[in-house]
């Protein structure tokens, strides 16, 4: 497990190139979690004027839509220099500089709260100590996570090396019971978990996806571009691009519950 200072350095130096189209497909996203998010928050009667603090903000994509929808009291905390520039720059957005452990100085005593870890919990190396923060200095004020949903991969594959290749830079992949009971240890009360309603088809997708991203893989692992791997590569590229076709479709014309993001776990809680 590396140390925060290593993690922290790491972040700060990991490439970031986002085109017009990964913006768009961000943005897009933000605005399903925004909307959903505003649901759950009329059902818990918290006001429009509340006070949200996003924690690891980004590029402030969950920000500038929440603002959207009428949450207008809603910052985003972000230690990457260049994450805060691209928000200034590309969506006229200022980001606060600090991190989960400077949430505090940001507490406005007047308004309700609701802190948000959305992908951050599983970049964490010490998830626990960052719920006793939160317990410490926000008690009583509410709390939203969404993380990628571990049990379904798990599901589909057992192979670690999987998770090394597609999730490099996650420390810890939760399921909802572990999720629910990290927070309940803490202190926490959970009022609502969601898990999309996966298509019975995206699995099998995600499946072939695991299937070609292993074996592309293993060729450059092995610096083995023989026939014999070209060949089957090419079996699986054909076997995959209809099935992407499909997947790009159920995505795009959702009839399902978190309709972008189907292998993601969502918790609200009061802190």
């Amino acid at each position: 497990m590396p140390s925060i200072d290593k993690l922290s350095e790491y972040y700060e130096h990991v490439p970031f190139c986002i085109s017009d189209r990964i913006l768009e497909l961000r943005l897009r996203r933000s605005r399903f979690q925004a909307n959903a998010l505003k649901q759950t928050l009329l059902q818990l009667d918290f006001p429009l004027d509340g006070y949200i603090i996003d924690i690891g903000a980004g590029i402030g994509g969950l920000v500038f839509s929440l603002r959207e929808i009428g949450f207008m009291n809603t910052i985003g905390m972000e230690p990457r220099q260049i994450a805060r520039d691209y928000a200034s720059k590309t969506l006229n957005l200022t980001l606060n500089q600090g991190w989960l452990l400077d949430a505090n100085k940001f507490i406005d005593k007047n308004r309700q709260h609701l802190l948000i870890l959305s992908h951050v919990m599983e970049h964490l190396a010490d998830p626990s100590a960052a719920l006793k923060y939160l317990k410490k200095h926000f008690s009583g004020s509410l709390l939203w996570i969404e993380v990628p949903d571990g049990e379904n991969d798990a599901r589909m594959q057992d192979n670690h090396v999987v998770w090394q290749l597609w999730l490099e830079q996650h420390l810890i992949s939760y399921t909802a019971q572990g999720l629910a009971t990290l927070l309940e240890e803490n202190g926490m009360q959970i009022i609502k978990i969601e898990r999309g309603a996966v298509h019975k088809m995206l699995p099998k997708i995600r499946d072939k996806e695991f299937d070609l991203s292993y074996l592309c893989f293993e060729a450059s692992n092995k610096i083995d571009f023989s026939p014999r791997i070209l060949t089957k590569l090419l079996f699986q590229l054909t076997l995959y691009l209809p099935a992407f076709a499909y997947r790009h479709l159920l995505l795009r014309f959702p009839s399902i519950q978190m309709p972008d993001s189907p292998f993601y776990l969502r918790i609200t809680a009061r802190i």
